[in-house]
């Protein structure tokens, strides 16, 4: 399966062709308690409300997250705890993206399914892009 590059090029940046914006999101139970809330979330501009609050309330890690963001906003692979730098939570769905398309891309070459085999001819920025723009939640 062959998939061609339609939305990104590869001398772009795709975090830099969206606008983004911070968001709060509040969760509350049935009963009115609030069962989760994030306050200045980073999330693309065009996502709406019910999208911000399911990245930033399923999909962001809530610590073990080096706060300057770390390579990528996620730790390497020799990162070590306890050595000067400060943990928190994921604070960005560019930190979540970098994340998710990451792991598809370190995982494309090992999956044996019709996703894995198309994932084999998308490049990183390709699935950031779809990461990014989530038409389904929108």
């Amino acid at each position: 399966m062959k998939i061609t590059r339609r939305f990104t090029s590869p001398d772009t940046d795709v975090f830099e062709t969206v606008e983004w914006t911070r968001r709060s999101s509040k969760i509350s139970g049935m009963d009115g308690k609030v069962v989760f809330e994030m306050n200045d979330a980073e999330v693309p501009a065009s996502w709406s409300q019910l999208a911000t609050d399911i990245m930033v309330s399923k999909y962001f890690r809530k610590a073990g997250v080096p706060t300057d963001g770390g390579p990528n906003g996620i730790a390497a692979p020799d990162f070590e705890e306890g050595h000067d730098v400060e943990l928190g939570p994921e604070r960005s769905a560019r930190q979540v993206i970098h994340r998710l398309a990451g792991c598809c891309a370190d995982h494309k070459e090992t999956l044996d399914h019709q996703i894995g085999m198309a994932l084999l001819n998308i490049d990183d920025r390709q699935l950031y892009k779809i990461f990014v723009e989530m038409y389904y939640i929108k």
